[in-house]
């Protein structure tokens, strides 16, 4: 089975919303029609109106039937995904209500996802641990990246917030939810066999209570050790029990 079955296998629910998502958007959009004549092509609109070649409303209706496309080979893999997890077709009537936006703790105090500043790494010394074009301090972090990355979440990587502590602090994940338009915080601890580290560890996930962020819903703290390095499965599971939080 695929990396990314196994992490879907842990959230189901998510993956159901995926599908629901992705069924209601194209239901939104299937009344767009492309009509293609002798002299020219035409576009039926949203609006009910048709749209000829070469005007605006015809170019944006154009980027919407290619999103549409787009969206219908996702909905046919997230399907496929489910028959192949669960050993029968998805029925969106078995499936709670799903309409509902979530505005967490992390949103009431940093804003929303696009109000999130990144810090951009410029470390000439440090070593570089790639993923999807992204330089992570670490291959944990990178590693960690991918599993977001298995499940469609996108993630921004050193976010700079403020919580009360040495001035702002380079947060290691927000991760958006975009099916509920909500975002959670992770911070990864590397190196919890350094006294120091742990100490400053320690001091820095109490900051983050004390601003009433909860761990396992609005937060997520992942650790490891020299001796005990963490693994994926470790990481995914971490990841499932937030996300499934979040829900």
């Amino acid at each position: 089975m695929r990396q990314t079955d196994n992490v879907f296998r842990q959230v189901p629910d998510y993956l159901g919303l995926k599908i629901i998502n992705c069924r209601r958007r194209i239901r939104y959009l299937q009344p767009i029609r492309l009509y293609k004549r002798k002299r020219g092509s035409s576009i039926l609109g949203l609006d009910g109106k048709e749209h000829k070649e070469g005007t605006r409303e015809y170019e944006k209706y154009k980027k919407l039937i290619a999103g549409r496309d787009t969206l219908e080979m996702r909905l046919q893999m997230f399907e496929d995904m489910w028959k192949q997890l669960f050993g029968r077709a998805f029925d969106e009537d078995e499936f709670p209500e799903t309409d509902s936006a979530i505005c967490g703790r992390a949103e009431e105090l940093y804003g929303s996802w696009d109000d999130l500043k990144i810090f951009e790494n410029d470390f000439e010394s440090k070593r570089h641990h790639i993923f999807n074009g992204v330089d992570y301090d670490s291959k944990s972090e990178a590693r960690i990246a991918g599993i977001y990355g298995e499940l469609g979440i996108p993630v921004k990587h050193n976010v700079e917030i403020d919580i009360g502590f040495r001035g702002n602090i380079r947060l290691d994940f927000a991760a958006l939810i975009k099916e509920r338009n909500h975002y959670i915080l992770h911070e990864h601890f590397g190196m919890m066999d350094d006294p120091d580290y742990f100490n400053s560890a320690m001091l820095k996930i109490r900051k983050f209570m004390e601003l009433g962020l909860i761990p396992g819903k609005d937060i997520l703290f992942t650790f490891e050790s020299s001796r005990r390095p963490g693994s994926d499965d470790y990481y995914r599971s971490a990841i499932a029990g937030i996300i499934n939080a979040n829900l």
